[in-house]
C-alpha cells in the first residue's frame, strides 16, 4: 500500500528558474517505522520523501542546534574566549538524570570546547553555560531561540530551554528542523563539529582532559549503523520525543538531508538497536543509489512553436529552453516520458524576432505530473517583410474603429452637402419663378 508522501526530485545543475515546489510520489523499498520523516534534496530545496513532517514533535537535544547557532553569532570570532561555570549554570540539571559534559563550578572553558560538549557529546550542561554566557540569561536565551527560530522561518517552533530537556511549550516539526540544520551546516566551524566522531576535551583547571564519542553512530566506523556519506548532524532522545536525528548526506554532488524523529531505542547487551538510525542509513541508500542526474531537456531541442506574424515564408516560431533542465529522476525512468506544456503561449508572435527572446513559460512534466517550470525562448532571428507589414497596417486602417468613424463622418458630410445642395437648388428655383412671373405681369 503506498503510503502519503511527498516526493520531488529536481536537481538542477543550471539556473532554470523554476517556481513552486512540484512533487512526485516515489515510496522507498523498505518501510519507515519512525513516527516522523523529512527526507529532502538540499541542492534545490526539494522534498524525496516525508511522513508527517508537519506534525508537532518534542526536538529533545537537536534543540542544541539553535543553541549552538545564537552562541557562534556571538563568538564566532572569539572562539577561544575563556567562560568560568557558574553554580546556576548546574543546579537546573540537578536530580535530571539528563546528559552531561560533567563540568564543574568554577570550572574555566573554552566556548570551543563548550561547543564540542554540546554537539558531540550532547552535554546539557555545555548548553545552560552558554545560554547564561550568550543571553545574559537563560530566559534571555530562550527569548533569542524563539526570535532565531522565525528569522530561519521556523515558524511551528518554540523553546523554553537552550537543552531540550521535555517540556509541552517546547516543539518543532521536521520541516523547522531541516532549516534550522541547514543554517548550521553553513557554519563551517560548526559543520565541523558536528562531523566529529570522537574529540579530546582539553585539561581545564578543575578536570584533566576529557575523551567524548559522538552520539550520532551513523558517523562512528565501528557502528552497524555507519554511512560514509553521512556529515552529522545532531541525535535527541527522550522517552516523549523518541529517538531523534537529523543528518546530512553527500555523495558525487548531491546532498541530502534526513530529519527523523520519533524513532524507538533499545540497549541490550551493549548493542544499540535504534530505528532512527536504521531509518535513516535507508532512506540515504536508497536515495543515493537509486536516483541519477540526468538531462531531460537541452537549449538546441525546439519543444514548442506559436504562429508567426509578418515573415517571409515563415508560419511558425520555434521555441527553445533558455536553459539546460537537469533532474533527479530514478535510474530506470525514461525520459520519453518528459513533456513539456507551455503556460499561456501567445496566440502568435509578430516579426521581428531575436534568437533568445522570451515568449512563455511552460511546465515540465514526468509521467504527467509537473516536475518544473522553464523559459521558453524563440530558436532563431526571424526578420520582419516590409510589405507584409505595410498590409498588415493597411488592413488593420480599414478594419480600425478610426476608420468607421471617418466612413461615417463621410457619409453624414455627403448627406448634408445633398440637403444644402437641394435646399440651395430649390430656392434658386424659387427665385427664379418669381422672377419669371414679375415679368409676365408687371405691375
Amino acid at each position: 500500500m503506498r503510503k502519503t508522501i511527498v516526493t520531488v526530485v529536481l536537481f538542477l545543475t543550471v539556473a532554470i528558474g523554476i517556481s513552486g515546489l512540484h512533487v512526485l510520489a516515489w515510496d522507498p523499498p523498505a518501510a519507515v517505522s519512525s513516527n516522523t520523516v523529512y527526507l529532502v534534496n538540499s541542492d534545490t530545496g526539494t522534498v524525496i520523501y516525508e511522513k508527517n513532517a508537519d506534525q508537532k514533535v518534542y526536538p529533545a537535544s537537536i534543540t542544541k542546534l539553535t543553541t549552538a547557532l545564537l552562541t557562534i553569532q556571538k563568538y564566532g570570532n572569539a572562539l577561544d574566549t575563556v567562560i568560568t561555570v557558574q553554580k546556576d549554570d548546574l543546579s537546573p540539571l540537578s536530580g535530571t538524570g539528563s546528559s552531561v559534559l560533567g563540568l564543574k563550578v568554577g570550572e574555566q572553558i573554552t566556548v570551543r570546547q563548550l561547543l564540542y560538549g554540546l554537539l558531540v557529546k550532547s552535554g546539557n550542561d555545555c548548553a545552560m553555560v552558554l545560554a547564561r554566557a550568550v543571553g545574559g540569561s537563560v530566559s534571555a536565551f530562550v527569548d533569542m531561540m524563539n526570535e532565531e527560530a522565525k528569522k530561519l522561518g521556523a515558524d511551528h517552533t518554540h523553546y523554553v530551554n537552550p537543552e531540550g530537556l521535555q517540556d509541552p511549550n517546547h516543539y518543532t516539526t521536521a520541516k523547522d528542523v531541516y532549516l534550522i540544520a541547514k543554517q548550521v551546516m553553513a557554519n563551517d566551524f560548526l559543520a565541523s563539529v558536528v562531523d566529529t566522531p570522537s574529540y579530546t576535551i582539553p585539561a581545564t583547571n578543575v578536570t584533566p582532559a576529557l575523551r567524548i564519542s559522538n552520539t550520532n553512530l551513523l558517523i562512528s566506523s565501528g557502528s552497524k549503523y555507519f554511512l560514509d556519506s553521512v556529515k552529522g548532524i545532531k541525535t535527541g532522545t527522550t522517552s516523549e520525543a523518541g529517538a531523534c536525528l537529523v543528518s546530512l548526506a553527500q555523495k558525487k554532488g548531491v546532498t541530502y538531508y534526513a530529519v527523523v524523529m520519533g524513532g524507538q531505542e533499545t540497549i541490550a547487551n551493549n548493542d544499540v538497536t535504534n530505528t532512527a538510525f536504521a531509518d535513516t542509513k535507508a532512506l540515504y541508500q536508497w536515495a543515493l543509489g537509486s536516483f541519477q542526474t540526468r538531462e531531460l531537456l537541452n537549449t538546441g531541442t525546439p519543444q514548442a512553436q506559436v504562429p508567426l506574424l509578418f515573415a517571409w515564408k515563415q508560419q511558425n516560431l520555434r521555441l527553445v529552453p533558455k536553459e539546460q533542465f537537469n533532474a533527479l529522476i530514478p535510474t530506470a525512468q525514461s525520459k520519453a516520458a518528459v513533456t513539456v506544456t507551455p503556460i499561456n503561449p501567445p496566440k502568435s508572435v509578430p516579426s521581428p524576432v531575436k534568437k533568445g527572446q522570451y515568449i512563455c513559460s511552460a511546465d515540465v512534466l514526468l509521467g504527467g505530473q509537473k516536475i518544473g517550470t522553464i523559459q521558453l525562448v524563440a530558436a532563431q532571428n526571424v526578420q520582419r517583410s516590409t510589405p507584409l507589414y505595410v498590409f498588415y497596417l493597411i488592413s488593420k486602417f480599414f478594419h480600425s474603429p478610426w476608420f468607421k468613424l471617418v466612413c461615417i463622418g463621410l457619409v453624414i458630410l455627403l448627406v448634408l452637402y445633398f440637403i444644402l445642395t437641394y435646399r440651395h437648388n430649390h430656392r434658386k428655383k424659387a427665385g427664379m419663378r418669381r422672377r419669371k412671373r414679375s415679368k409676365r405681369y408687371p405691375r
